[in-house]
Formats: C-alpha cells, sequence, structure tokens
C-alpha cells in the first residue's frame, strides 16, 4: 500500500519548482533599501501628487537653492509694511524699510511740535528723497521735492478738541537705493490721552 503522508519525488520538484519562481518574482518586483538614486530617476518622474503633503521641509531645502525667480509671481510681490500707532508721549521708530527709517513722536508737554514724523536714511548722514503731494510745513498741498539728511512733519498743537493732519503720498529712498511707495498720515489731537496718531504704508518697488 501506498504511503500517504510521504510525497513523490515528482511533487517534492513541482513544489521547489513553485517556491523558486515566486521568489524570483517577488525579488526582482521588490528593491532593496537605498536601491534607487538620482541615476536611477527619469527626468520629471517624481511630481507633486507623489509627494506626500509637509514631505519637503525647510530642513531638506539646501540654504540658497531657492531665488526669486523659483517662486510663484504672487510669493514674489512685495508686500506693503502698515504700522498704526497711536502715542502719548515719547519717541519710536515705527519701521525701517529699504534702508529708510519712520520715526514718530509726540511731545504733550510742550506747546510746540507736538506731533511729528521724521524720515530718516538707515545710516547717519545718508540722505533721503522724497516726491509726491503734501507733506510740506504750509499745508498748501502742493508737491513736495525734497533731498536732506533728514525730512520732517511737523504738526502745531490744535485749539481745543480739534485736530491737525498732515499727509503724504508718494516715492521715498535714500539716494542712489531702492524705491518706495509711501502713504503716510499724521494727526493731532488736543485733549486726549493719546493726542498723537501715526498711520504709514510703505511698499518697496524695487
Amino acid at each position: 500500500m501506498r504511503d500517504l503522508h510521504r510525497p513523490s519525488p515528482a511533487l517534492v520538484v513541482a513544489v521547489l519548482a513553485l517556491l523558486l519562481a515566486t521568489g524570483s518574482t517577488s525579488y526582482a518586483a521588490g528593491l532593496a533599501r537605498n536601491s534607487v538614486g538620482t541615476a536611477q530617476l527619469k527626468s520629471r518622474a517624481v511630481t507633486t501628487a507623489k509627494i506626500k503633503p509637509d514631505a519637503v521641509t525647510g530642513q531638506q531645502i539646501r540654504a540658497g537653492s531657492v531665488t526669486s525667480s523659483d517662486l510663484a509671481p504672487a510669493a514674489r510681490a512685495r508686500r506693503p509694511v502698515v504700522v498704526v500707532r497711536d502715542l502719548s508721549q515719547g519717541t519710536v521708530t515705527l519701521a525701517t524699510v529699504a534702508g529708510v527709517t519712520y520715526e514718530a513722536a509726540c511731545r504733550s508737554d510742550t506747546p510746540v511740535d507736538r506731533g511729528s514724523l521724521t524720515i530718516t536714511g538707515a545710516t547717519d548722514g545718508t540722505q533721503v528723497e522724497l516726491a509726491g503731494k503734501g507733506g510740506n510745513d504750509d499745508g498748501d498741498g502742493r508737491s513736495t521735492l525734497s533731498r536732506a539728511e533728514s525730512f520732517s512733519f511737523f504738526l502745531d498743537p490744535p485749539t481745543a478738541f480739534d485736530q491737525q493732519t498732515r499727509a503724504f503720498d508718494g516715492t521715498v529712498r535714500t539716494v542712489g537705493g531702492p524705491i518706495s511707495q509711501v502713504t503716510i498720515a499724521v494727526s493731532v489731537t488736543d485733549s486726549v490721552a493719546l493726542p498723537c496718531s501715526y498711520r504709514i504704508v510703505v511698499t518697496p518697488l524695487t
């Protein structure tokens, strides 16, 4: 009687052949760790859809490898610097943009120069150029062209409950430096806790 528990030589050979066939196929289909590098990738083979969200962060980007030309137009757009500030006393730097500093002052302890905004070069002695409308001391709205080490808007104290305002709309730059579009509003109100108000919008153009 044939022994049912012992496989025949033919069955053993068939099983071995099957295992070898499936094993070699699996090995061929699989990839060893670190076996795929730059040389194995076709150009443009890795697309956005194949990158896991948040897989690429600043740590994976080499310093200096991304320039403005690599960014989308919306990302390259120069964003304005907007500062709104109320002061009761003292002097503060509102912003420094493209080498130009905007400094606000409020002097509620004296009847002269109650509020002022001074525009200077970031480096002492660097001249600034302003071209635009408004900002001159007599407040008549004439076009202003100035080239000096600093340019200031001064507001005398108003009468009780009145408001003095001064505005400028134009361009500002250090001599030979990048140009910024600037909109400035300065106001002083009497008999309030925060008498001096400033609003500047500076947008680098170049």
